[in-house]
């Protein structure tokens, strides 16, 4: 699970869990049900897990759990049901479509209004800015626990579409969530949030293939290998929020997310640090462009730096960083 804060900013890792499928499924939790595949129960104590956290830490925010389509089953919204509440879910419904959203009186949900978002370039499309119309509607879910059994959990569903494009990746989405969906921004809050579920996929791609490459390793004892997944996890965490704020708020001090060993590394291994850094301390946005430099960005590229090249950079401080760290020390 990937915290990130009310920004979409991530935070960290929360209580990752390494499993193979030679688990029992849910049937001994729930001995009416169909089975369901190993992933439903780990999301399940994973929103409970998250839960438990918040209340002992004496926190009063308020946790969004955001899922994708393939956690879009009954034993994830029946737990929403029961927590009348805490829990607050949005997940893809798969039966979207382009015929609108439905109630079962056959009306569409009342139209609140449209707002724009920022489509980026892709290598199949170009960047675009994209108007959305959003319609809700209250509705109850159908959930089939048992071959005989059926329960209703109330639920609001967001219909969201693209209007005046008719490309073949035009958006539109169908979001079902536990929040109540009454007025033009908490509906604009559920697909906001759920543009953040893109950040599991970015996270994926550097903890895999992108900067640290996990899956190289040579271990070979479980332990071992979790340990070292899961110390790679909180790395590549790490590279995505700094991606994040950078492009987002460059303008905090870099001390903020910096320890000032490594500002101190970055600006030694950098010789163009002189020139763009001039304040004390410097913006944020200015160091991780310098770092992602010595990952090997292109300065002259018209794309924003990512994780991997901000890793990467990363990597090559560490060892100073630690040595300036050590040298400090000594003189104290």
């Amino acid at each position: 699970m990937l915290v990130a804060d009310a920004q979409g900013a991530p935070v960290g890792i929360l209580g990752p869990k390494w499993w193979v499928r030679t688990e029992p499924s849910l049937r001994a939790k729930f001995p009416k049900s169909r089975s369901v595949l190993s992933e439903t129960q780990h999301v399940l104590d994973a929103l409970n897990r998250a839960e438990d956290v918040r209340e002992a830490s004496g926190s009063r925010a308020q946790l969004w759990f955001q899922l994708d389509r393939g956690f879009d089953a009954w034993p994830v919204f029946w737990l929403a049901a029961e927590r009348d509440g805490p829990v607050r879910l949005g997940a893809p419904n798969p039966l979207a479509g382009n015929s609108g959203l439905r109630l079962p009186d056959g009306k569409k949900g009342a139209k609140l209004g449209s707002f724009t978002v920022q489509i980026p370039e892709r290598h199949d499309r170009p960047a675009r800015t994209a108007k959305l119309s959003l319609r809700s509607a209250r509705v109850d879910l159908h959930l089939q626990v048992g071959r005989k059994r059926k329960e209703f959990v109330p639920v609001s569903a967001v219909y969201a579409v693209e209007e005046a494009y008719r490309g073949r990746d035009r958006l539109c989405w169908m979001l079902l969530t536990t929040a109540d969906v009454r007025d033009l921004i908490s509906a604009r809050a559920v697909v906001l949030g759920y543009t953040t579920r893109w950040l599991i996929e970015e996270l994926h791609r550097t903890w895999k293939r992108g900067w640290t490459n996990v899956e190289r390793t040579q271990l070979r004892r479980r332990n071992s290998i979790c340990k070292w997944a899961t110390l790679h996890l909180a790395l590549a965490a790490r590279a995505l929020r700094l991606t994040k704020l950078a492009r987002t708020d460059p303008e905090l001090p870099a001390d903020t997310e910096f320890s000032s060993e490594e500002i101190q590394a970055i600006q030694l291994l950098n010789r163009r640090s002189k020139a763009l850094l001039g304040t004390a301390p410097p913006r944020l946005g200015d160091l991780v462009f310098l770092l992602a430099e010595l990952g090997g960005y292109d300065r002259y590229s018209k794309k924003p730096a990512g994780a991997t090249v901000i890793g990467r950079g990363l990597t090559r401080i560490a060892s100073l960083a630690e040595g300036l760290k050590l040298l400090k020390g000594a003189e104290k």
